[in-house]
């Protein structure tokens, strides 16, 4: 189907190629496929601009390339990742014999702790929330729910009513890999999400009453003011408003950070944590065992009569 020249394929029959092995074959969401795939471009247009063959790209080539995009040594590690990726996608489609990117080393990067809040921080955030509005009835239930299940932005937003499971106390949640995973919901966010349907969902559906849209969104849990389905971008501005107003820093994934590290502070499995959160590999979940560690010694040092010696 191709040739060896990279001057005679096609960029974008390429990505649509590896595009459907990642989503179809290996099951990856259009979010990570979309990181892959924008990398992948910048490396074509690398190997179209020096007229590379595929038969040439070696480890030493990929190194050159890689220092050539002058990356942190986060941003390098992501970019190999999906470079690897492809590598191995152009070996399985014969365009290489071997996968060049398994001998280029990764670089030593300091696993960052997570942001978490305090206990007494999550309930000031969410009590901040102006619960006489749609929008601030949204959110309380939205945060509410992202704290109590440590929910992923992306997983929030993909939520369709039918998601969440009232008589079984239970809210079904696509996580990475559109693996899925049933969550306990718990009485606190099982009575916020009944108060967000019956008194602000209604009233946010009806902003796009009578459009294309309304069919769409139907089915979606959390909606904007346009009734359309809640965005990760909206989800991520409204939550860092309600925070500055308490003086709250936070990132993206504070309250999922800090929902983990609350179940362990008060005692909870790591092994439970783990499927909580949906992490594959039980190494991923340790970090917030340092956290805890952390908490312990602190109030070691506090109260302990000789902790001074």
């Amino acid at each position: 189907m191709y040739t060896n020249d990279i001057t005679t394929l096609h960029k974008q029959e390429i990505l649509e190629l590896f595009e459907a092995d990642l989503c179809l074959k290996e099951g990856r969401s259009l979010a990570t496929a979309e990181v892959y795939l924008r990398e992948v471009a910048f490396f074509i247009d690398y190997m179209q601009l020096h007229q590379l063959l595929w038969g040439e790209l070696t480890p030493v080539l990929m190194e050159e390339y890689l220092l050539s995009r002058e990356l942190s040594p986060v941003s390098r590690t992501k970019v190999m990742s999906a470079l690897r990726k492809f590598m191995r996608f152009l070996v399985y489609y014969e365009l290489l014999t071997h996968n060049p990117m398994d001998l280029v080393k990764r670089p030593r990067t300091k696993r960052k702790s997570p942001q978490v809040i305090t206990e007494d921080q999550v309930d000031k955030l969410l009590e901040t929330c102006d619960i006489t509005t749609p929008y601030g009835l949204r959110d309380r239930t939205l945060y509410e729910l992202m704290y109590s299940c440590g929910l992923r932005i992306s997983e929030a937003v993909n939520l369709d009513k039918n998601d969440v499971i009232f008589s079984e106390g239970l809210v079904r949640v696509i996580g990475k890999g559109n693996k899925q995973r049933l969550l306990p919901l718990g009485d606190r966010a099982s009575d916020w999400i009944h108060k967000y349907l019956e008194e602000a969902r209604p009233k946010l559906l009806e902003s796009n009453k009578g459009t294309p849209y309304q069919r769409q969104n139907e089915h979606a849990l959390f909606l904007n003011f346009r009734g359309k389905r809640l965005s990760r971008k909206g989800i991520w501005l409204n939550l860092k408003k309600w925070a500055a107003i308490e003086g709250i820093e936070l990132n993206v994934h504070t309250l999922r950070h800090s929902f983990a590290t609350h179940l362990l502070k008060h005692g909870a499995d790591l092994r439970v944590v783990q499927e909580l959160l949906g992490h594959v590999d039980i190494g991923t979940t340790e970090i917030y065992t340092h956290l805890s560690r952390q908490d312990l010694a602190m109030a070691h040092k506090k109260f302990h009569p000789r902790s001074d010696i």
